[in-house]
C-alpha cells in the first residue's frame, strides 16, 4: 500500500501520528508570520510574495502526506537544502546580532566550547551577546567543540547531519531515508532551526540516529552509550531519556548513558557550583520558573538532586515496562518542550503583542527536539505497516 493513501485515510492506525506531525510541524513554522518584514528586507522581495511565500510554507505539512509518493526527489532536496542553510544562511543570520535579531542557541555552543578547549570555566554568560546563561550541557558541548575549532559551526552542523542520514540509511536503506527527510523538508520549524543554527535540530537528528543505531547495532552497545551519554547532557531535563528508551526494563546501556551525563554535571558542579547553577544548564529553572536554586544550602540541593534521581530511576522503570522506546520518548519531550514554548510565546505576545511577540519567540524551535522523531515513528509504522500487508499476502 502506498505511504500516501495510509496517510490520506482517517481511520488508518497511524492518521494520530500524522495528525501529531502536522500540528506539531505548522506550530514551529508559526514565528515566521512575525518576521514578514524582516524576510523581506533581507531578500529584497516585495512583502507580498513573501507573504504568501510564508503561508505556504507554515501550511505545507498538510500536504506531505500527499507528496511523499516522490520522496525520492525531495529526500536528496531536503538533505542540499540543510546543507546550504547550514554554510550560507546560517553566517548571514548570525550577522543580524548586532541589530538584536537571531538566536543565541548557536553561540550557546560555539563560545561555551571554545572556553572548554581553553580549559578555562565555560558558562560565562557575559561573553554570550543575549546575556542569557548558556543551557547546553557539558557533554553536549564537548561533542561539538573539536569540530566547532577545525571546520566552524556551521560546517559541523553539515558534518553531523551527513552522518545522521548516513546511520539512517545503512540500517534503514535509501527508500525510508528519504521518506524521513521528506517529512522534515515540509516541517517549515527545520527549516527556521537550520537558518539559526539551532541545537535542538541537531538534538532530535541525534537522538533519532541513537535509537536507528541501538537497536541494530547490539556489538557496538558500550560505543553508542559513551556517546549518548554525552548527547542526553544536551539539556538538564533530556538526563532522562536513555532511561525510556527500551520497553520492558531499563537495559545496562541505558544506565551506563544515564550515569555518565549525571556524572558529567556533578564534575561541573565541583568545578564551579555557582556558576553552574546560576550561569549554566540548571539556570533553566530560574529562566522556567522564576525561582532560582542558589538560595537553598548546598546540602539542601545536594540531597534534593539525589532524592530526584531517585525518583527519576524508579519512575523511569515503571514507565519503561509498559511505554518504553521511541513513542516515551516523543511523549516526554513533547510535554518538557510544548509547555514551556506556549508559556514563552504567551510571555512574548503579552510584552509586544501578537506578531511582534511571534517575530521573537524561540519557543518554536525547541520542538525539533521531538519532530524528527514523530517522522522516525511514522516511517517505522509505514514499514511495519508494508510487512504486515505482505504477509497476508502470501
Amino acid at each position: 500500500m502506498a505511504i500516501s493513501a495510509k496517510l490520506v485515510n482517517p481511520g488508518s492506525r497511524n492518521f494520530p501520528l500524522i495528525s501529531a506531525y502536522v500540528f506539531f510541524a505548522i506550530l514551529s513554522g508559526i514565528e515566521l508570520l512575525g518576521k514578514l518584514d524582516l524576510i523581506a528586507d533581507l531578500t529584497h522581495i516585495p512583502r507580498a510574495i513573501v507573504t504568501a511565500v510564508v503561508l505556504v510554507s507554515i501550511l505545507a505539512p498538510l500536504s506531505s502526506s500527499l507528496l511523499m509518493r516522490f520522496a525520492s526527489l525531495f529526500g536528496p532536496l531536503t538533505f542540499i537544502g540543510l546543507i546550504v542553510c547550514f554554510l550560507v544562511v546560517f553566517p548571514r543570520v548570525q550577522d543580524l546580532h548586532h541589530i538584536g535579531r537571531g538566536s543565541d542557541q548557536a553561540d550557546s555552543i560555539i563560545v561555551t566550547g571554545a572556553s572548554l578547549l581553553k580549559g578555562e570555566w565555560p558558562y560565562q554568560r557575559d561573553k554570550l551577546w543575549t546575556h542569557n546563561p548558556p543551557s547546553a550541557g557539558p557533554g553536549w558541548v564537548a561533542l561539538h567543540a573539536p569540530f566547532v575549532r577545525a571546520f566552524g559551526y556551521g560546517a559541523t552542523l553539515g558534518i553531523f547531519w551527513t552522518a545522521f542520514l548516513a546511520a539512517f540509511v545503512r540500517q534503514k536503506g535509501w527508500r525510508r531515508a528519504n521518506e524521513y527527510m521528506t517529512l522534515l523538508g515540509f516541517c517549515p520549524g527545520v527549516w527556521l532551526a537550520a537558518s539559526n543554527g539551532s541545537d535542538w535540530l541537531t538534538f532530535g537528528g541525534a537522538v533519532v540516529s541513537i535509537f536507528i543505531l541501538s537497536t541494530a547495532d547490539k556489538a557496538g552497545g558500550v560505543a553508542i552509550s559513551v556517546l549518548n551519554g554525552l548527547i542526553c547532557q544536551f539539556r538538564v531535563t533530556t538526563l532522562i531519556l536513555p532511561l525510556l528508551a527500551n520497553r520492558g526494563r531499563i537495559g545496562t546501556f541505558g544506565l551506563l548513558s544515564f550515569f555518565i551525563g549525571i556524572f558529567c554535571y556533578a564534575g561541573f558542579l565541583v568545578w564551579n557550583f555557582t556558576g553552574f547553577v546560576a550561569d549554566g544548564p540548571i539556570a533553566i529553572f530560574e529562566k522556567a520558573f522564576g525561582f532560582s536554586l542558589m538560595v537553598l544550602p548546598r546540602i539542601t540541593f545536594l540531597l534534593a538532586t539525589l532524592a530526584v534521581i531517585a525518583a527519576t530511576i524508579v519512575t523511569a522503570m515503571v514507565v519503561a515496562r509498559s511505554w518504553g522506546g521511541v513513542g516515551a520518548t516523543v511523549v516526554y519531550l513533547a510535554i518538557t518542550t510544548t509547555v514551556p514554548a506556549i508559556l514563552n510565546l504567551q510571555q512574548h505576545v503579552t510584552s509586544q503583542g501578537f506578531i511582534a511577540g511571534l517575530g521573537t519567540w524561540e519557543g518554536c524551535m525547541w520542538l525539533l527536539g521531538f519532530i524528527p522523531l514523530l517522522a522516525l515513528l511514522l516511517i517505522n509504522d509505514f514499514a511495519n505497516g508494508n510487512e504486515a500487508a505482505a504477509a497476508r499476502v502470501i
